[in-house]
């Protein structure tokens, strides 16, 4: 940067906060925003370019003992972007672990029971083929019923009885239609003349012819009807109980191939009741640790991948809490990253109920940490009186004194509203287990209440 433009930028900067060199500190970097809000829009715009050009060079026109304070905020800044870029990859690399899991388990398949369905069409409306070859079967068979009422029905043969004696020779065959003319040949009557025997073996012959006629006049009708039936059909309650018997005795099964995995995402509203527990410095040296109860809500989103009855809920919500502490209020955003296997303890038609345990990771985004208390002294060698306030982490602030961990257990009911959309609640308590936040090293321990709406994927 030139010498004439440093001058500028000097003289800009201390016109618009009235000739008062401010430092990089924290103290007056208040001031110098309570300077720049009372700018006119043009005067606002040209000072601010400025200095974008002379920190982009990484120029300071101030005085040479700003530049370490400068430095620090830079590397501050540069941590920030990184640690984004950290987060964005982590969470990249978490997304795609989930769906590549879903995807290749989701390939199982499962073994089900099932009837195979009934080969009977109740229902099938018949073709004009079907109702002609039908009415040419009935034709035919009323027509051979009444010749074969005519012939065995008639007064004649009412009357006329026969009396046979049964052959004793076992190679004669036992067809009736066989056996009758040596019958009539045993005839033992000897009141009756041989004319009247002739006249009844005639007679029984022509019984026979008449049969065989009607037989052979039914052939066509059996014939006609193989054209449309390719197999032997049974009774339609003969063929339901033949399927049911089957299925039974040999439980037939199909393999279908379907998913065994179950993903749902959800949103959800949560309600939580904080129990605050951070140190406070005693008069004359030493801590204590105190205790306070706090209120507040959220909101959030979850992602549930279902292995039968167990599998896991991985999710986040975001929550703002204020509260008092050593002579201030701090004012904190964090978000939390629950990781929670799931368990379903009973499944109903109407409702699952099921059991929650795991860990969740809370980070403090954005914090105003209230300053130590100055009615106590921190005790001898203790070195928190020289620490920096932590801003947060989207703030510059560092790993440790923004984040805790805490362990979790709760219960839940899932009811489906329909195939896919159904509705949750879960009660969850958080213990807190290690690190703490801010300068005066704040527990947060919390009961959860969570109200939400999930859809499956």
């Amino acid at each position: 940067m030139s010498r004439k433009l440093k001058n500028s930028f000097d003289q800009s900067i201390k016109d618009a906060i009235g000739n008062h060199q401010v430092p990089y500190d924290d103290a007056s970097w208040d001031l110098l925003e309570q300077k720049m809000t009372q700018l006119d829009p043009a005067g606002e715009k040209s000072v601010d370019e400025l200095a974008k050009e002379a920190v982009g060079k990484l120029e300071v026109p101030y005085h040479p003992g700003t530049w370490e304070i400068l430095s620090e905020r830079l590397d501050r800044i540069n941590y920030r972007k990184r640690l984004i870029a950290s987060k964005v990859f982590e969470a990249a690399v978490i997304f795609f672990a989930i769906f590549t899991l879903v995807k290749f388990l989701g390939q199982i398949p499962e073994v089900r029971e099932f009837l195979p369905p009934s080969l009977a069409q109740e229902n099938a409306e018949p073709t004009r083929d079907d109702r002609a070859a039908n009415s040419e079967a009935s034709t035919d068979l009323t027509e051979a019923a009444i010749v074969s009422d005519r012939l065995f029905s008639s007064e004649e043969t009412r009357t006329k009885e026969l009396k046979v004696v049964e052959s004793a020779d076992p190679q004669i065959s036992s067809d009736p239609l066989e056996i009758l003319p040596l019958r009539t040949q045993s005839v033992i009557n000897s009141n009756s003349s041989r004319s009247i025997a002739t006249h009844r073996d005639v007679h029984i012959a022509d019984l026979i012819e008449s049969r065989d006629l009607a037989l052979e006049s039914m052939v066509p009708v059996l014939t006609e009807q193989k054209k449309h039936e390719y197999v032997t059909m049974l009774p339609v309650y003969d063929m339901a109980m033949l399927q049911a018997e089957t299925a039974h005795d040999f439980h037939v099964v199909s393999s279908v191939p379907q998913s065994k995995v179950v993903t749902k995402i959800g949103v959800f509203h949560q309600q939580n009741w904080h129990v605050l527990n951070r140190l406070v410095y005693i008069l004359g040296g030493g801590v204590i640790n105190q205790q306070k109860p706090l209120q507040t809500g959220g909101n959030g989103f979850v992602t549930n991948v279902q292995f039968g009855r167990l599998g896991f809920d991985l999710g986040g919500n975001y929550t703002r809490l204020k509260y008092v502490a050593g002579d201030g209020t701090s004012v904190i955003e964090k978000l939390q990253v629950p990781l929670n296997i799931r368990y379903i303890t009973k499944e109903t038609r109407y409702a699952d109920f099921y059991a929650l345990a795991g860990g969740s990771l809370h980070a403090v985004m954005r914090a105003k940490y209230a300053p130590p208390s100055l009615a106590a002294a921190a005790p001898d060698g203790d070195s928190r009186s020289n620490q920096k306030y932590n801003d947060g982490l989207l703030e510059g602030g560092y790993r440790e004194g923004n984040t805790y961990y805490s362990a979790n257990a709760g219960f839940g009911v899932d009811i489906p509203i329909t195939k896919n959309i159904g509705l949750f609640s879960e009660v969850i308590y958080q213990q807190h287990w290690q690190k703490r936040i801010g300068y005066t090293e704040d527990k947060i321990s919390t009961f959860s209440v969570n109200l939400g709406v999930t859809t499956k994927l």
